[in-house]
């Protein structure tokens, strides 16, 4: 089963961003960590290895993107409206940036 890791700056979030990829073609899939969790927490679940077939058969292709829940919903530091600001750069990276690696790998 093919694992791609990737990290990068994201001018969205002004910061790094790191993912894990599976599989090598097929339906994306975008699964996110649970609150505060990593981008490797679904392969370290267990997630990745129940989809196997999948992803072996070129089915599906799975992304793991990480979160900013620190920056964002669980940062209790900064105003609730900061908090918000934050997590729609968040969306704005997911738009611009993986829904766009998504198009690039998949066509879809």
């Amino acid at each position: 089963m093919k694992e791609e890791y990737f990290k990068w700056y994201s001018p969205n979030l002004n910061g790094d961003v790191e993912m894990l990829v599976f599989g090598h073609a097929g339906y994306p899939v975008l699964l996110f960590p649970t609150s505060m969790g990593s981008y490797h927490e679904n392969k370290d679940q267990g997630l990745i290895e129940s989809a196997r077939w999948y992803l072996e058969q070129g089915l599906i292709q799975i992304y793991c993107p990480s979160s900013i829940d620190k920056m964002s919903f669980y940062n209790k530091k900064i105003h609730p409206s900061h908090r918000i600001e934050n997590h729609s750069w968040y969306d704005k990276m997911l738009c611009h940036e993986i829904v766009e690696k998504i198009k690039d790998n998949t066509g879809s």
